[in-house]
């Protein structure tokens, strides 16, 4: 080996050494950073169970509480229901054939339905206006938003109509 260490140059050498010994070094330094971090790692999961535990023991505490607030507020809406879907197959029954309904609104807490609709011409508007005030299907009848349009030549209104007997037998 000491003819070896003749045929390389001793800066060679020493730089070689050197080159080995940084790489020792930062080698252990990253295993040293690797094991620090995870225990930082072990430690905020730790910090994340106890706080994950204490918030569910809080929250069981309000379930109850939630579980019966929602069970009222059922209870009460299953009493004093009014089903939607009688009510929408029967006001088809009741509507003039010649009137186009765009869109329907239904107001269960003012018992309100409103309508906005579309005839084709003033003369159609003139025969529904006279419908719906004579129509007991229909009480309390308001027409509102009246307006022409230009472009499809036809007219356009809203109706709005309180739910009567015959709408949601």
């Amino acid at each position: 080996m000491g003819r070896f260490l003749e045929f390389l140059p001793k800066k060679l050498f020493l730089g070689l050494i050197l080159i080995i010994i940084l790489f020792y070094f930062g080698s252990w330094g990253l295993n040293y950073l690797t094991n620090f971090n995870n225990k930082k790692i072990d430690e905020i999961n730790n910090k994340i169970n106890e706080l994950s535990e204490e918030y569910q023991k809080q929250a069981l505490g309000q379930d109850i509480y939630k579980s019966v607030i929602h069970f009222i507020a059922l209870d009460n809406l299953i009493k004093t229901k009014k089903v939607v879907s009688p009510i929408l197959t029967r006001i088809n029954l009741y509507l003039p054939k010649n009137l186009k309904v765009n869109s329907i609104s239904i107001d269960m807490n003012k018992n309100e339905i409103s309508l906005n609709s579309t005839v084709s011409d003033w003369l159609e508007y003139a025969k529904v206006v006279k419908y719906f005030n004579s129509a007991r299907e229909f009480p309390d009848a308001k027409i509102t938003n009246v307006s022409f349009d230009k472009d499809k030549y036809t007219v356009n209104f809203v109706v709005t109509f309180k739910i009567s007997q015959y709408l949601s037998q």
